[in-house]
This record gives C-alpha cells, structure tokens and sequence, in this order.
C-alpha cells in the first residue's frame, strides 16, 4: 500500500483491491477498483444533524492531513489515515477520517459541540463551505450497478 501527492496536489492512495483519490478541488473521493475503473464518487462531508436544526458544513479546507503506519482500527494491522477537519452550522468542530488498509478502508466521523443527535447521512449532506459549489444537500456518485447489503433493516 503506498500514498502519493499528484501534481494538482490531490492525493492517492494505491492499495491492492483499491484506491482511493482525495480531490483538492471538490468534496468527493473518487473509489477506483484494481483495474483503475471509477466504483463511485463519495462526498466526504456527511450531515450530523442535531436536534437543534440541519447540519450545513460551513468551512472546509479541503486539505487533507497525512498520517502513515498508523495503528488499524482493529490494532492488528498497519494503515494511513486521512483525515480532515470542518466547521458547521450546529457543531463546533467536525472530523472526517479514512482509515485505509491493504484490502479495505473504513470511513468515520466525530463531532464536537452541544447538542441531541438526530440524524446521520453517511456520504450525503449540507455544503455551503466553497462559493464554486454553491449549497445544498450534496450525494455521493455511483457506477455500480447493484449492491448487496447484508443487514438491510
């Protein structure tokens, strides 16, 4: 597995069933399969909603903070996270992290601030951080053609 800054100033990560390309530009991470086929299109600032109202990222930077050989969620393996923080409407402080493996990456989410969760919308939410996109509820983009979920309730 092996990372790697492009010369537009995204970054890669190649692993062997995946990879993964964190956009400087936009809110997504492009999932690319072995054979470099586009799978989807994630956006990264998934909404937290709290029962105080909408959750709306507000700042976002869009650069990615870097941390190789860093311990696995299981604590068995070695990974690279990537992870970058946010502000909001409702919480203080948000952060957004992938954690990647050699055959797989998790996606996790934290929040800081006061308030009742209400709501979660994992790869779909509120953007109002960059004038070039405008704002709104934003969704992940999908070239698959079916999925299997094994607890679908």
């Amino acid at each position: 597995m092996d990372w790697y800054e492009n010369a537009d100033g995204s970054l890669t990560l190649r692993a062997s069933s995946y990879t993964l390309r964190f956009l400087k530009d936009r809110p997504f991470v492009d999932v690319l399969d072995r054979y470099d086929e586009l799978i989807t299109q994630l956006f990264v600032f998934s909404s937290i909603h709290s029962s105080q109202g909408l959750d709306d990222t507000t700042i976002a930077d869009l650069a990615w903070h870097v941390e190789s050989d860093a311990a696995s969620p299981t604590g068995s393996e070695s990974c690279v996270n990537f992870t970058i923080a946010t502000k909001s409407s409702i919480w203080q402080h948000k952060t957004y992290r992938f954690s990647c493996l050699e055959t797989r990456f998790t996606y996790e989410m934290s929040v800081e601030g006061s308030g009742t969760l209400h709501d979660v919308c994992y790869f779909g939410g509120y953007y109002s951080a960059h004038v070039r996109w405008g704002s709104g509820f934003f969704g992940s983009g999908a070239r698959f053609s079916r999925v299997f979920n094994p607890e679908p309730s």
